[in-house]
């Protein structure tokens, strides 16, 4: 067994990482939507935290949520990073996964690459 990776036995470990960009109409809606969160995360009884152009909250299940501006465009982003985690996927290379566009872990005919 590694670190990190895969196991013996097909099992990969990793920390997903998922990202959405978001669309405002303007500062103002983004300003709004922070201020929405952070209200309702703290009703919820979460810590939230402030970071660079945003705020971050970590779920019940360990998983960290971050709405900010993108480091590198400065768009808007959520951010799901999720703790360390065990799975077992079909795809026979290992990065056959590039190709699994709707995400059901296997890599269908059609999604097959010319």
């Amino acid at each position: 067994m590694d670190d990190l990776g895969f196991d013996d036995t097909g099992v990969s470990r990793d920390e997903p990482i998922f990202t959405w960009d978001l669309d405002f109409a303007g500062d103002d809606d983004y300003r709004a939507a922070l201020a929405s969160l952070r209200a309702t995360w703290r009703e919820d009884g979460r810590t939230v935290e402030k970071v660079d152009n945003g705020i971050t909250a970590t779920l019940d299940d360990g998983i960290r949520v971050t709405l900010h501006l993108d480091y590198y465009d400065g768009e808007p982003e959520l951010r799901a990073e999720g703790t360390c985690m065990r799975y077992r996927h079909n795809y026979g290379d290992a990065y056959d996964y590039m190709y699994d566009d709707n995400g059901d872990g296997t890599v269908d005919a059609y999604e097959r690459p010319n």
